[in-house]
């Protein structure tokens, strides 16, 4: 007996299975200026060796240093605290929250606690800080220049206001630091941030409210001397004007004790 031929029916066509989502990619900082200051930031992190719990330049500041505006540097850095590397406490500032491996060479200079540490730093800066400046007025280029001018402007406008000016000032001689393209002197003058601050805070106590406004025409008058010869290229006068200002500096903060 012959076998049917009567054909199979066709198997059922069935969708296959979606594929399982991609995991989404972390958030990266991307390019243009956020991406740039998130560089910028992690780079002062890894450079000058910041440990867990160092805190970071103020907004202001790394807005001064970098020549990038105030949103974009907090773009960067609410990026950066979702990556996991810093932790913003809003009103005290930005904290590293995960080491970057290098050593804490900011450590080094970290403890100002006697009038004799603020000596020691006032030492230490007039060494480090007379020669950016005799550099910076000779490898200072056009943008360079720029920056230590805007930078110069908003301090000089904190000192005529009398308004706070501690972070605008470091900031200043950061912009300096900068423009003398050693990247060396740059990391020291980011590790020397912290007692750089804790000495102005010291100041602030110890000289007398009433004397603010002269005091504060005086040190007007130092930083313009120190532009001026930066702009001129004239380095020699650079680096004479800076030594003259910051021994100006401790002096005016010894005399407070006396």
């Amino acid at each position: 007996m012959a076998r049917s031929t009567k054909p199979r029916p066709a198997p059922e066509l069935r969708a296959a299975p979606a594929a399982a989502a991609a995991p989404a990619p972390r958030a990266k900082p991307g390019s243009g200026r956020v991406g740039e200051a998130y560089d910028k930031i992690l780079q002062i992190i890894r450079d000058t060796g910041m440990f867990e719990g160092a805190r970071l330049p103020s907004e202001l500041e790394m807005a001064t240093l970098f020549g990038i505006s105030r949103p974009v540097i907090r773009q960067a850095l609410s990026r950066l605290e979702q990556a996991g590397v810093v932790d913003i406490r809003w009103g005290a500032g930005t904290y590293v929250r995960r080491s970057a491996g290098a050593e804490p060479a900011c450590a080094l200079f970290s403890e100002v606690r006697s009038l004799e540490d603020v000596r020691y730093t006032f030492e230490i800066r007039r060494g480090i800080e007379s020669e950016i400046a005799y550099l910076a007025a000779e490898r200072a280029d056009d943008r360079d220049r720029e920056l230590i001018l805007r930078a110069h402007e908003e301090l000089t406008a904190a000192l005529s206001s009398l308004s706070s000016s501690q972070e605008l000032d470091v900031a200043f001689h950061f912009t300096i630091a900068t423009a003398c393209h050693n990247p060396f002197y740059e990391k020291l003058m980011l590790a020397t941030r912290t007692p750089i601050l804790r000495c102005a805070a010291i100041s602030k106590m110890l000289l007398a409210e009433s004397d603010l406004p002269r005091r504060s025409k005086t040190i007007m008058a130092e930083h313009q001397r120190i532009v001026d010869a930066i702009m001129a290229r004239d380095a020699a006068a650079a680096r004479d004007a800076t030594r003259t200002h910051i021994d100006n500096a401790f002096l005016r903060v010894s005399q407070g004790t006396n």
